[in-house]
């Protein structure tokens, strides 16, 4: 059987300040191709990706759609045949042989999609790298992840102790945890940002739904557990994010994400939640 073309989607808005960094980096290893899927910048985004190298494929959209109906720019452009590795444009390549790893990751049938490790830029594995379905009790686990990564940063020790101790241990189990060596499970979402998926399975459950310019993902992991497609992390792909990208940015964005995934699946889904398919293995 031929090995899938393997190739890294970067959609991009307004990012000529980190765009070129990344474009370096994914053209020094051996992607098949190379696509910016550009959502209708207004800065100099499009000029740095047409200007970069003639390797390089731009998809320019004339509307401006946010990041998840961005990303889906890519499917009539591979159609079935193809493994996506998308990049966030404001994330540094750390892994090498990327292309290979991705191809690994990607082969499997029964894979909805594999995220890889995405780390802050002291180095450290964002708090949000991955996480649990959407519930009430889940919510109260994301600000319980996110108070203690905030005491981490100061008191390390004690942020330790909390983790590895009932109640926050059975709270904290499906985020990632900083103070354990990173590695490959089975998780409900993990951030798009570094994501593996492969075309076909991506064109065939339509992508991310339109409707929703933040946490598309929470949304798209949902329909891929409904299809009964895993979910998994591996720390194999390594990126770093410029940014500190936390539950405390975009809140207005995020609140209304969560009120649209309380319409769409209902609010009985949200209060209990169907069981969850996980292994911890």
């Amino acid at each position: 059987m031929k090995s899938l073309p393997v190739v890294a989607a970067i959609p991009a808005y307004n990012a000529e300040l980190t765009l070129g960094s990344l474009l370096s980096d994914v053209l020094e290893q051996e992607y098949d191709d190379v696509y910016v899927l550009d959502d209708a910048s207004t800065d100099n985004t499009l000029e740095l990706a047409y200007g970069h190298s003639r390797d390089i494929v731009v998809v320019a959209g004339k509307e401006n759609l946010g990041p998840g109906a961005n990303r889906n720019r890519i499917i009539p452009e591979l159609g079935y045949s193809a493994i996506i590795h998308f990049l966030d444009s404001d994330v540094r390549l750390n892994s090498k042989r990327s292309p290979e790893i991705a191809r690994e990751l990607g082969s499997p049938a029964n894979i909805g999609f594999v995220g890889g490790m995405v780390r802050n830029p002291d180095g450290t594995q964002n708090p949000y790298n991955y996480g649990p379905r959407v519930s009430l009790r889940n919510d109260i686990s994301s600000a319980a992840q996110y108070l203690t990564w905030m005491l981490g940063r100061r008191v390390p020790s004690t942020a330790r102790f909390a983790r590895d101790h009932a109640p926050l241990r059975g709270y904290l189990e499906q985020w990632p945890n900083p103070y354990e060596t990173p590695r490959s499970r089975e998780v409900f979402w993990s951030s798009e940002a570094n994501m593996v998926i492969r075309s076909r399975v991506f064109a065939v459950t339509g992508g991310y739904d339109p409707r929703f310019r933040f946490s598309e993902i929470f949304d798209y992991a949902m329909r891929l557990d409904e299809f009964g497609m895993k979910r998994l992390f591996d720390p194999a792909l390594d990126v770093t994010h410029h940014g500190y990208d936390t539950a405390g940015n975009k809140i207005k964005g995020r609140q209304k994400a969560a009120r649209q995934l309380r319409d769409k699946y209902g609010m009985r889904d949200y209060l209990i939640g169907p069981k969850e398919r996980l292994s911890q293995k």
